[in-house]
């Protein structure tokens, strides 16, 4: 069981079928329809091929008795069978099969025409049979009243005044029943405002507007009442020229719904006849029946039918619509316009357009201007097409435009162009006359030729200073005499110069000296310039890398020149190339702005400071470029960096060397210059000699390792025990420590000199004064005696023992303090490795650069 859907309801069928060897007709599935309208189908159609052994009926019957059913096929595709059909087959009847018409039985793959029946019921019957199968049919039916009733309505005769008919019949294309339904729909209004709408957009097909009127009141055909609904190629045309945009535009290009709904065959719908039956098309051109049989270049169309040997979808159901008959003009593919197919030049079927015009707003042919051509060629053009012109050889377009396009009113936007003679044509022709001039003779009989020039340097796009090498924009300028391509101003009043291609004159052969690129095989092609006295200016531009000379003995502050020159490598001639003299170069201009020999001018590169002249040297025309090194950079990266490394190391002397510290730091400093040198030695080129900066760093590394190899041996000598000869300590500890400012280091403090007399009193002064004391005091009073005796013994027993105590703390100090021989000779040998190194550190600047003056 399986749902067909229909305009307004939805019928259930049931398909048995009976196994494939069955030979009798199966039993028909009956199905009865009360439709207004509606479709019907063979099982599976749009899926696959329908089964075999399969019978349906489907009994159709309107509501309203004063109303026929109108069966419409738009696909048909079933086994063929003869004029009989006795294989697979559709039958329709006029009522029922038992007490019906027949009105049709139809097979094969022609779209049959529409049937209608005489009373309100038809029966449509389809057959297959055991074997061959095919893709099946689609049908639309509608219920549409016997008779015709004439539209009358102002609002529809004004919006609709192209329709040729005013006979309707209902329900129509959108299932209103009645004119009054039809009237009051919202499409009705829509086409009003729309009528009346001439902005962007609102023309997109001339008969857009006709044919939804066509789709909302179908032609009724009076003398035989049925509805005639609009074919579907004119609503293919219709769509094709109508794109979905924003406006009104787009909601009648959505009601126009599925073209194919409407019938194919040009017999049984309604197509609009042409103005004043002129063979003439619309829009693309699908809906075009005219009888053209003539392509563009006049060459004969080819028939359809042949066509389709080569284009098999051509013959197809597919493009019924297109009425592909004969060999008349149609637009099957939706091309520009409408074409055909035309025997080509090896034998196969090639497309071309017809010449055919456009109904709408048509312009004439206008025709070629005078010494030109037009394209293309049509007898006529539609809106908007555009005609374009071109002068004949040896002519010159002078006045007017090359484009015009046709307007709405039949005119074209601009007239034809004038055409005259080329007068630079004809002088070029008569100067390169092979049979006068060559390309390969040289100017002039004798062997000397003299070429001035100018020159420019344009940029300095890149400077390898590591390589030597310099890339540079830059712009040269030749000028000599050739005699032979001069004129005369009678004969050539307006030309003053021409313009030629380089290869055709002679031309120095000029080739690139002190070249560093192994790529670069010669300048690009650029032209040449001829004045009427025979001078010929030959401007040269390119893109070069060129080798350069550094000096790097003062870096950074090093100097380099690049020299970018031409030569002329042909030997047959001998070239005097020399400047050019001051204001002879004004009268032709140049994009550059060329430099006069002997100027100089400024131009910074990154880091140099440099500045470029144009010189001739040795036959050569040559830009010089000379450059000088701003050192902030490399003084700040490379040479202020070792500065502060060597004076970092002055601060290994003031840590200990009794402890690895000094060792450790000392190493550190001297990796950092490693890394300075490897830089100095990356950013400069290999030459025979290093550069002064690199020189002053070696020795730095040298010292420092020194430096550090002594402090070493300085380590071992403090570790030594014993004594020094008195001689050793004479030199060592007493004249050079005070040199050195570490004063006598030989003195040795004794121990009976470390108390002085005012600190301690002998025991006898003591006595003796206490003595004198004693017999004053005991003259006077015998108690004040003892009592004087005991006290002089208490301060002599604390005056002794104070002074042991004393005794014992500096004999502590002194063995505290006390340092050897050998550690006293390594303080002194330290100190003269510090004064060394600062005496070599200064010195070694000014002795690299006597060094490098002497070599």
């Amino acid at each position: 069981m399986f749902g067909i859907p229909l305009h307004g309801f939805v019928a259930l069928v049931t398909i048995t079928m009976a196994p494939v060897a069955m030979t009798t007709t199966p039993a028909p599935t009956m199905v009865s329809l009360t439709p207004g309208n509606g479709t019907l189908s063979s099982p599976g159609y749009g899926i696959g091929d329908y089964e075999v052994n399969t019978r349906i009926q489907w009994n159709l019957q309107a509501t309203d008795s004063r109303k026929v059913i109108r069966l419409t096929f738009t696909d048909f595709r079933l086994e063929a069978g003869g004029t009989n059909c006795p294989y697979d087959h559709v039958s329709v009847y006029d009522g029922s099969v038992g007490n019906g018409t027949l009105l049709g039985k139809f097979c094969g793959s022609t779209i049959p025409s529409s049937v209608t029946s005489s009373g309100e019921t038809m029966t449509v019957v389809f057959t297959s049979d055991s074997s061959v199968t095919d893709r099946g049919f689609r049908a639309s039916f509608l219920a549409v009243q016997t008779g015709c009733e004439t539209i009358s309505d102002p609002n529809v005769l004004s919006t609709c005044d192209g329709l040729e008919y005013q006979d309707t019949s209902f329900p129509n294309f959108f299932g209103h029943q009645t004119m009054d339904e039809a009237l009051k729909s919202d499409l009705l209004m829509t086409l009003i405002s729309y009528k009346n709408n001439t902005g962007s957009g609102a023309h997109c097909h001339p008969q857009i507007v006709l044919f939804n009127c066509s789709l909302l009141f179908p032609k009724c055909n009076s003398s035989d009442p049925k509805v005639e609904m609009p074919c579907q190629s004119w609503c293919i045309e219709v769509q094709e020229a109508c794109p979905t945009t924003s406006g009104s535009t787009t909601v009648l290009r959505e009601l126009l719904g599925n073209c194919y709904d409407l019938p194919a065959s040009a017999d049984t719908c309604y197509s609009p006849s042409t103005p004043k039956n002129k063979d003439c098309f619309y829009g693309q051109g699908e809906n075009y029946r005219g009888t053209k049989t003539t392509s563009l270049s006049g060459k004969a169309c080819m028939s359809w039918q042949d066509a389709g040997i080569e284009d098999q979808s051509l013959l197809s159901s597919e493009y019924t619509w297109a009425n592909l008959q004969g060999s008349t003009c149609r637009n099957p593919y939706s091309l520009e316009e409408p074409w055909c197919y035309v025997e080509g030049s090896s034998g196969a079927p090639e497309t071309e357009f017809c010449s055919v015009d456009p109904c709408d707003g048509s312009c004439n042919d206008p025709g070629s201007p005078r010494f030109g051509q037009r394209s293309p060629i049509k007898a006529a053009h539609k809106t908007d097409d555009r005609v374009t012109f071109k002068c004949n050889p040896g002519y010159i377009h002078t006045a007017g435009s090359l484009d015009t396009y046709c307007l709405q009113d039949g005119s074209w936007t601009d007239g034809l162009p004038t055409c005259e003679v080329d007068s630079r044509a004809q002088l070029l022709k008569q100067l390169l006359d092979k049979d006068i001039y060559s390309s390969v003779l040289a100017p002039t009989s004798s062997s000397v030729i003299s070429i001035k020039f100018r020159a420019a340097l344009i940029d300095v796009i890149d400077m390898n200073e590591k390589d030597e090498t310099a890339i540079s924009s830059v712009a040269f300028r030749l000028r000599w005499n050739d005699t032979r391509l001069s004129w005369r101003e009678d004969d050539f009043p307006t030309i003053d110069n021409l313009s030629l291609a380089e290869a055709q004159v002679w031309k120095p052969t000029m080739s690139l000296a002190r070249n560093a690129d192994p790529r670069f095989t010669g300048f690009p092609t650029g032209t040449i310039q001829l004045q009427r006295s025979g001078e010929v200016v030959w401007d040269i531009k390119g893109l070069v890398t060129t080798k350069c000379e550094l000096d790097a003995t003062h870096f950074p502050f090093d100097n380099m020149e690049c020299k970018i020159c031409i030569v002329d490598d042909d030997i047959s001639y001998v070239e005097e190339v020399s400047c050019m003299d001051r204001g002879q170069d004004d009268e032709l201009p140049s994009a550059t702005e060329l430099g006069w020999c002997g100027d100089t001018t400024p131009h910074r590169v990154d880091q140099w400071v440099s500045q470029w002249k144009v010189a001739a040297e040795f036959q050569s025309a040559c830009i010089v470029m000379t450059m000088h090194r701003d050192p902030t950079y490399h003084f700040c990266t490379t040479l202020g960096p070792s500065i502060i490394l060597c004076v970092l190391m002055i601060l290994m002397f003031v840590l200990p060397y009794e402890t690895g510290e000094r060792l450790v730091f000392g190493m550190t400093i001297l990796l950092a210059m490693v890394v300075s040198l490897v830089f100095v030695t990356e950013i400069l080129p290999t030459k025979e000699s290093l550069p002064i900066v690199a020189i002053v760093i070696i020795i730095y590394m040298c010292q420092m390792t020194m430096a550090i190899l002594l402090t070493a041996v300085v380590v071992f000598i403090s570790k030594k025990k014993g004594t020094l000869s008195p001689r050793t300590k004479k030199i060592f500890l007493r004249y050079a420590a005070r040199v050195l400012l570490l004063g006598d280091l030989s003195k040795s403090t004794s121990k009976e000199n470390r108390y002085g007399s005012s600190q301690i009193m002998p025991l006898e002064t003591v006595d003796t004064a206490e003595n004198l004391n004693a017999e004053e005091t005991r003259r006077a009073d015998p108690m004040v005696d003892v009592l004087r005796s005991l006290q002089e013994t208490l301060s002599v027993l604390k005056l002794s023992i104070d002074r042991q105590q004393g005794e014992k703390e500096e004999d502590g100090k002194e063995e505290k303090d006390e340092k050897t021989d050998f550690q006293l000779l390594a303080r002194v040998m330290d100190r003269i490795c510090l004064v060394v190194y600062v005496l070599v550190m200064v010195f070694s600047i000014p002795a690299a650069l006597a060094y490098k003056s002497g070599s």
